[in-house]
């Protein structure tokens, strides 16, 4: 088929000949105003939101966003990426570029009006439902190359489009564009955060591997500072791939970070031949900005780390323990305790000048919150609260 067998079933002209209908002004702002917040919030979901409105305010009996891509063999194809009413079956559908209407439509970037298109395009003549008029606007920002359209289908010769649905569909166009030019800002931004964190290990490694090369030119006390230093350049590198694992950057789901955390702790302290390192933990369900997981992660990495150090009796295997509940005010609770010989009473937490601890007090001052040892000669205790900011801050 010849691209110009499309244009023979072009009737845009129609648009303006006929009457058009009369719209509700006030329901289309508020549907406008609704999808203006979604796009901005919720730019990758917003897709799905349009061609719904668009059915509706165009009363078609079915509404899709075509996208422009190019398949394997590098042709260009016009691909129905959302589809909603009757031909919602046939979403993810691909055709020719030149042998598609929303082709048609990117390539004179102006809003078109297509008759029975069924009868000349092969795709759209193997419907199960029959298109009697196809109405589709480009989808382009200012001085760009419309990348994909916006349609509406009418099934029944009853439905006649007009220039008020042609209003509606080019406005609609130009949130759909917005949100396809923020869902492509979105994923640039991911990239380049995923490149970042990628040189970030690569550093932290290097620094590590530097420090152990140095650790085995000096003498034993040295030797073992710059292990400890090692070491703890490797927890919050650990810190660091446990919240990329993610794959995501906003927030993080509390409880599987930190389970995952403490058996990645426990397997660092686990010696040759020995059984790993059993922490107990009693987490609930919470959610955190990404800057404040980062600090409680490397609280609990040093917390845990001493624990394990010197939370065990003679002869026996530390027993370490995480908890971490939100009140009903809105304030978190993290408590870290072992079953070793505990804190000796002259023990002052503004005197311990161990860089373990000059961490977790940096990091509990960065989260707002107060550090508190426990003396209980039944073991150690370290408890840390700060206010829950929510999964928004």
């Amino acid at each position: 088929m010849q691209p110009q067998g499309i244009a023979e079933t072009l009737i845009t002209q129609l648009l303006d000949e006929r009457s058009p209908r009369s719209s509700d002004p006030n329901l289309e702002i508020q549907a406008y105003c609704k999808l203006a917040e979604e796009v901005v919030e919720f730019a990758s979901d917003v897709l799905q939101e349009i061609a719904p409105l668009a059915r509706n305010l165009c009363h078609a009996g079915s509404a899709g966003i075509s996208l422009l891509e190019t398949d394997p063999d590098g042709n260009p194809v016009i691909h129905w990426s959302v589809v909603t009413g009757a031909l919602a079956p046939n979403q993810g559908l691909r055709m020719p570029r030149d042998e598609s209407p929303c082709g048609l439509c990117t390539e004179r970037r102006s809003p078109l009006l297509f008759a029975r298109p069924g009868l000349v395009v092969p795709a759209f003549a193997e419907l199960a439902v029959p298109v009697e008029e196809f109405l589709v606007v480009p989808l382009r920002e200012r001085g760009e190359r419309a990348r994909g359209a916006l349609w509406a289908a009418a099934h029944g010769a009853d439905r006649k489009f007009d220039a008020t649905d042609r209003l509606i569909l080019q406005r609609l166009g130009h949130f759909t564009a917005l949100a396809l030019h923020m869902l492509d800002e979105l994923k640039q931004r991911e990239m380049l955060v995923h490149e970042m964190n990628h040189r970030v290990k690569n550093s932290l490694q290097l620094a590590t591997s530097l420090l152990s090369l140095q650790a085995k030119r000096v003498a034993a006390p040295l030797q073992e500072e710059l292990q400890i230093a090692s070491q703890r350049i490797q927890s919050i590198a650990r810190v660091h791939e446990l919240l990329q694992q993610g794959q995501e950057y906003k927030t993080v789901a509390l409880r599987p970070y930190l389970e995952s955390l403490c058996r990645e702790l426990a397997r660092m302290q686990q010696q040759p031949g020995e059984e790993p390192r059993p922490i107990t933990l009693d987490l609930d369900e919470i959610e955190l900005p990404t800057s404040q997981t980062i600090a409680l992660g490397i609280i609990v990495t040093e917390l845990v780390f001493n624990a394990m150090k010197h939370g065990a009796r003679q002869g026996e295997q530390a027993e370490v323990a995480v908890r971490l509940h939100k009140s009903d005010d809105d304030v978190l609770h993290l408590a870290v305790d072992d079953k070793g010989d505990g804190l000796s009473p002259d023990f002052d937490l503004a005197r311990n000048a161990g860089v373990g601890m000059q961490l977790v007090r940096a990091m509990t001052a960065q989260l707002h919150g107060s550090l508190r040892p426990v003396l209980d000669s039944q073991g150690t205790r370290f408890e840390i609260t700060f206010p829950y900011r929510g999964s928004s801050a």
